[in-house]
């Protein structure tokens, strides 16, 4: 992570988008995005989130806890560090299964574009129990980073929270 001390983790309950804002192991902040189930606003609308935050300024990371949204909204990492400056980090505790979301983007008219946004994710390294996919950052910095943030479990605290505050919020 660079200078700047904040961190902004989304997850995702059906078409509804919950980011949670941290400032070194404190909360700072929420928001949430509408995204489209079947869409492929995913990475426009993280974008915009994060490019209207207050906390923009003092942001250096972006964790995902997924890189499909909804049921096959595609959020493109790559797109994501080149329209907001940010590293992106993509957290999973099971190792992302890529031919099963392969053939889940081809039912889709648009599924080249998909499967591009897919492999722009890049390659899937191993740190502990949890798997990630990075832009931005060498292998180094981003373990670094994840260690750092990892406070109650495996998961990075903000991506934690960001994923209780989608299940508890995700229907209303």
């Amino acid at each position: 992570m660079t200078k700047n001390s904040c961190v902004i983790a989304f997850s995702s309950n059906g078409s509804r988008l919950f980011g949670t804002i941290f400032s070194k192991n404190v909360m700072e902040g929420t928001t949430s995005a509408v995204i489209k189930k079947d869409g492929m606003d995913a990475t426009a609308r993280i974008c915009s989130v994060i490019l209207e935050s207050d906390f923009y300024d003092k942001m250096s990371t972006v964790l995902l806890d997924r890189v499909i949204f909804g049921d096959s909204n595609v959020a493109d990492i790559k797109a994501i560090r080149k329209n907001t400056g940010l590293d992106v980090i993509l957290v999973s505790q099971k190792k992302p299964n890529i031919k099963a979301l392969m053939s889940l983007l081809r039912k889709h008219e648009n599924y080249k574009e998909r499967l591009q946004a897919l492999s722009n994710a890049g390659n899937i390294y191993t740190y502990g129990p949890i798997f990630y996919q990075k832009e931005g950052l060498g292998i180094k910095e981003c373990e670094t980073a994840i260690s750092a943030l990892c406070i109650n479990s495996n998961i990075p605290e903000p991506l934690r929270v960001a994923d209780v505050v989608a299940s508890g919020l995700g229907n209303i």
